[in-house]
């Protein structure tokens, strides 16, 4: 990564590859699972991306996401994980307390993520293969650019309260995305496939 402007952010998701924080595919009903429809946004707890070269949802109805401030504003979190079976790594920030993530104007267009680099509130990004054939790191990976337009975006559909947790609120945050990516392997860099798919997860958020 050329930025590191947000240090904290950056050593988060170096420790996020020493414990391995994962989703997990689910293997129960792998036709549905690695054909996601962009269109369309599952009702189960999932990442999905798609790609000119390969697709898949994953499910993510166990993942236990724990937030993290953001170093360049204190009023926002961010989540992320990894899949061990896709090699993918996604980041999600959000409002950091329950007042600010349930307001009805939340629902609507944000700006996509670099990767490790949100500037914002619903911020989606991502590092992934470039198929399933090159799931090693020598390979290259694709890596989410920041962007605003109609086919860079973080799009929220659905936000919703579903429990408490000590001093949390709990949230089901439903959205799709959208993002152009760059090819970094080695020390070179290159465009990159264009990247788009859904997310339903579970999050927390702080009570006031």
């Amino acid at each position: 990564m050329k930025n590191y402007r947000h240090y904290s952010l950056k050593c988060a998701f170096i420790l996020c590859a020493l414990i391995a924080t994962s989703c997990a595919k689910n293997e129960s009903n792998p036709q549905e699972e690695d054909k996601p429809d962009g269109n369309t946004i599952p009702n189960s707890l999932h990442i999905a991306f798609e790609t000119p070269h390969w697709q898949r949802q994953i499910d993510c109805t166990h993942l236990d996401l724990q937030p993290s401030d953001m170093a360049s504003d204190n009023t926002i979190f961010y989540v992320f994980a990894s899949s061990e079976s896709t090699r993918n790594t996604f980041v999600l920030s959000y409002p950091k307390h329950a007042s600010e993530l349930e307001k009805p104007g939340n629902i609507g267009k944000f700006p996509v993520a670099e990767y490790r680099n949100p500037t914002g509130p619903f911020q989606y990004g991502m590092i992934l293969p470039l198929d399933d054939d090159k799931l090693d790191f020598s390979h290259g990976r694709l890596v989410s650019k920041a962007g605003s337009s109609a086919t860079e975006f973080t799009e929220i559909t659905e936000i919703k309260r579903v429990g408490t947790d000590g001093t949390y609120a709990l949230f089901q945050i439903k959205g799709r995305y959208g993002f152009n990516s760059t090819f970094q392997k080695g020390l070179n860099d290159e465009a990159g496939d264009y990247v788009k798919g859904t997310f339903h997860l579970k999050v927390r958020a702080l009570i006031e």
